[in-house]
């Protein structure tokens, strides 16, 4: 039931409430994601030239994306059909790992 709030507060169905409640709950989740990636890149695991926000940014996306996987037939389907080859199922374990390969192919660090 959170999963499915938080997914509908995003969407066009809540516009009123959303843009009330989304600015302070953004600013938290921004705060969150940015210090993730600043702490990602400080150990090496994420590109130092590229922006925390940035990077915030793209790990926000994918996580959101994720969360309307969980509460909507149509977005599990539609990630389906990019991420998972061949699969009638939608395997949350085999999407998460793709989504955390997908960050990693973004944001780790590049050798020249």
């Amino acid at each position: 039931a959170y999963f499915e709030l938080y997914a509908d507060i995003w969407s066009g169905s809540m516009n009123e409430m959303a843009a009330e409640v989304n600015l302070d709950q953004e600013k938290i989740i921004d705060n969150f994601w940015i210090n993730l990636a600043e702490a990602g890149a400080a150990q090496g695991e994420i590109d130092s030239a590229i922006s925390p926000r940035y990077a915030a940014y793209l790990i926000d996306s994918q996580t959101l994306l994720f969360f309307f996987a969980m509460t909507s037939a149509y977005h599990q389907k539609r990630l389906n059909i990019f991420l998972v080859e061949n699969s009638e199922q939608f395997p949350y374990e085999e999407l998460i790992d793709k989504i955390v390969e997908n960050l990693k192919l973004c944001l780790a660090p590049r050798s020249l």
